[in-house]
């Protein structure tokens, strides 16, 4: 132990440091200290110690190491002193207790398929028990319940199972509840498979009511007016009807492939052709829920689409342009007002997200001042939703935290690099290695070799930049090694055109990537006076062989 506390001190003192490099450090230390604490590696009053002693240091010290240890500790007391610190900090990293999700999952299911075959009540509360996942029991409600709609000849026996868990404390309140508000979350889904699901539900809900399972939490199940559990589809105001409901299968598609392919402008433009402009506040939030779950390059190409998206000109909103004799009234794909409703619907479930991604309160106000960096939301609504927050809730510790970044030193800078080395940064030396990749194939002709380390840069986003360096580097050197070699002999125009079937290149991007060598023939001319004949002769030859569209 007093190794352990020797370390964590040593790297308490070099806090300053590592902020340098890792702009998440004081929160990641103070998960790492909470955890220590919670599986009793350290002593439940480190913090306290390590306060006082850095007070008595910081007399003759650097004072600024000194606040931002204060800082690591006020962390790490929010931590371990919140509702279910337990739960979560055992999963602050992941699942937990030494299971994947999925695995425990399965476990859940097996479990219950084989109380309905034994109605075995001691072995199934045995076999949940021996899981050692108290923080996840409420994905065994889930599945229960979602059963009990399947096949209601079940419902009688997995009833008694949930009272009997509930009465013995091996299910708490909390957990129950969240089960419950899981399926009605899932509600929309369900009735494509379960037919009449929201009616089935509402009478297993009112059964669970009678027998005192969800007395402690009648609140968290939202009732109508004749009984019946509502089906959200995340948002109110009859959107959960059958086009809304296209809709989010759509658009959760188009993120999914996002994350995949990186391309913006396919993106931008299937978004576009979806229509339902009023549900884009849904889709911010599906987009930031989807990307918490996901890799840090993932997060970062979040942040680079949505700020594309509310650059993107859908042309002159209504009544502007000739009726208020302007033209400077534009309709945005998506408004910051859709940025601001899609947080406003992530910070009022953050209490349900919580419990899938650990750390939500500190990802969501990553993204969120991250947002206002990049003038996407006003920083007036951060100070408002604070006004509108619970006292101690987990939104308002996430929006306190996204003010506190934003008000720190050089909080710009460190939040364009706040999931790893922004677009913005990282441009210039993409360009670097893509001309880079250009010239060894130009020198060895190895097609395969080019596409290997094209998808290395993995910066599909940014493809249409490889394109536009292409196209000007057979203005440099020429279609060939002939002075009089045609554009349809360019090893350049073949590496496009294989990279093109692969379908690596996708359409856009290289639409994109000539359009913006169109854009600067102006300024090419000056340097190579023939660019003009060259980039057209490039256009028929991508048009004839059908990877360019006309």
């Amino acid at each position: 132990t007093d190794q352990f506390v020797r370390g964590f001190e040593d790297v308490l003192d070099n806090a300053e440091d590592i902020l340098l490099d890792h702009p998440q450090a004081v929160d990641m230390i103070g998960l790492f200290i909470a955890r220590a604490v919670i599986d009793d590696i350290l002593p439940r009053n480190f913090a306290q110690k390590e306060k006082a002693r850095t007070q008595g240091a910081s007399s003759g010290g650097d004072r600024g190491g000194a606040e931002t240890t204060e800082r690591v500790l006020t962390g790490v007391d929010g931590h371990v002193n919140s509702r279910h610190a337990a739960e979560r900090l055992l999963r602050c990293w992941g699942a937990g207790a030494g299971r994947e999700v999925e695995a425990t999952k399965a476990s859940m299911h097996g479990l219950l398929n084989e109380y309905i075959a034994s109605q075995d009540e001691e072995e199934a509360a045995h076999c949940l028990g021996a899981l050692k996942v108290p923080f996840f029991h409420h994905e065994c409600v889930k599945q229960a319940i979602v059963m009990m709609l399947e096949e209601p000849s079940v419902q009688p026996s997995l009833l008694k199972l949930l009272q009997g868990f509930s009465s013995s404390g091996l299910i708490s309140d909390h957990q129950m509840a969240t089960g419950f508000h899981r399926v009605r979350q899932r509600l929309p889904d369900l009735e494509l498979d379960i037919p009449q699901a929201a009616d089935k539900f509402d009478q297993v809900s009112q059964q669970a009511l009678s027998a005192d399972l969800l007395v402690n939490a009648i609140s968290s199940l939202s009732l109508n007016g004749h009984g019946k559990v509502k089906a959200e589809a995340g948002l109110s105001g009859g959107k959960g009807d059958e086009s809304f409901m296209a809709f989010r299968e759509a658009a959760s598609s188009l993120l999914l492939e996002y994350f995949e392919s990186g391309d913006v402008g396919e993106a931008m433009a299937t978004l576009q052709e979806l229509g339902h402009k009023d549900s884009h506040g849904w889709f911010v939030k599906r987009a930031l829920t989807l990307a918490m779950d996901r890799r840090a390059r993932d997060k970062e190409a979040l942040c680079v689409l949505l700020c594309d998206l509310c650059n993107y000109d859908c042309g002159p909103a209504a009544g502007a342009g000739k009726a208020n004799g302007t033209d400077s009234a534009k309709r945005r794909l998506v408004e910051a007002r859709d940025i601001e409703e899609g947080f406003t619907l992530v910070l009022q479930s953050m209490d349900d997200l919580i419990l899938d991604v650990p750390d939500v309160v500190t990802q969501s106000a990553l993204f969120l001042a991250r947002a206002v960096v990049e003038d996407l939301v006003q920083p007036r609504y951060i100070e408002l939703a604070i006004r509108e927050s619970d006292a101690g809730s987990c939104s308002l510790e996430s929006l306190t935290y996204s003010a506190q970044l934003l008000a720190a030193r050089h909080a710009a800078e460190r939040l364009q690099r706040c999931w790893g080395a922004s677009h913005l940064a990282t441009a210039d030396e993409m360009k670097g290695r893509m001309k880079k990749i250009l010239e060894e194939f130009l020198f060895s002709g190895d097609v395969a070799e080019a596409s290997k380390c094209l998808h290395d840069l993995s910066a599909a986003f940014f493809h249409h930049e490889f394109v536009k360096l292409a196209l000007i580097m057979m203005l440099e050197k020429g279609f060939g090694s002939n002075a009089g070699a045609s554009a349809e002999a360019s090893p350049l125009m073949g590496l496009l055109s294989e990279l093109s079937s692969t379908g690596q290149l996708s359409e856009n991007q290289i639409q994109t990537g000539f359009q913006r060598v169109e854009q600067a023939l102006d300024d090419l001319s000056l340097d190579y006076p023939d660019a003009r004949a060259k980039v057209a002769q490039c256009v028929a030859v991508a048009e004839k062989k059908g990877w360019l569209a006309s």
